[in-house]
């Protein structure tokens, strides 16, 4: 299931063990009913395991541009739609 087209930024892998146990989580627990929050989205790898799943909602954030242009092309990638916001943060009081 999770054989998206995924480019990395930096370090970040499919196989690191958080990203793991995040992917096996959000195939355990969202459903299409559910709305996903992915803060510090990095490469989207989250936004997109919960697009597959059929997530009606996805909002994905990240404060570093970098992430964010990529996670843009990731999502472009796998037919995610507009799933990003940059600098985000200022809406968080």
């Amino acid at each position: 299931m999770y054989r998206a087209l995924i480019q990395v930024w930096r370090s970040v892998r499919e196989d690191h063990p958080t990203t793991s146990m995040c992917l096996k989580a959000i195939e355990q627990y969202v459903s299409p009913a559910n709305s996903v929050i992915d803060v510090g989205t990095g490469s989207g790898i989250l936004s997109i395991a919960a697009h597959l799943i059929g997530a009606k909602r996805i909002k994905a954030l990240d404060v570093d541009d970098l992430a964010v242009k990529v996670a843009k092309e990731n999502f472009a990638k796998n037919n995610c739609g507009k799933l990003y916001r940059s600098n985000a943060w200022k809406f968080i009081a």
